[in-house]
């Protein structure tokens, strides 16, 4: 009995970290501001209103990818933000996320293709 309670207890903090680390990479996603390409050469670009419709642009593309993102399984959203944004391997999302290395590459490759699909009008 005891064995057990200790089993239900380890997946009950699996699915806690896993649950926060998923929130805290989506955290990530959303404190990051759009980005222009600034010319530090030219005084024109180097206003934060010159290219005004560069920044719209950027910033729709950050909504739609942040909307693509909500589309995934929490799985799916999970490794990829921690291969695409964080950096890390698969052994250590495996790690992370409570499942094996190849699940993990199979769950990022369906993700990748997913948000391909859905972010293809911005290329």
């Amino acid at each position: 009995m005891a064995a057990t309670a200790a089993v239900a207890g380890g997946r009950g903090i699996r699915r806690w970290l896993y649950r926060t680390t998923t929130n805290r990479c989506l955290n990530v996603i959303r404190a990051r501001r759009p980005r222009t390409d600034l010319d530090l050469d030219a005084t024109e670009s180097a206003r934060p209103d010159a290219h005004p419709e560069r920044a719209a642009e950027v910033s729709a593309q950050l909504t739609a990818l942040n909307g693509a993102l909500q589309e995934l399984t929490a799985e799916q959203r999970a490794c990829w933000l921690l291969r695409e944004v964080h950096g890390r391997s698969y052994e250590e999302i495996a790690d992370a996320v409570g499942s094996t290395a190849t699940a993990v590459r199979g769950r990022i490759a369906r993700a990748r293709a997913q948000l391909a699909e859905v972010m293809k009008p911005w290329r």
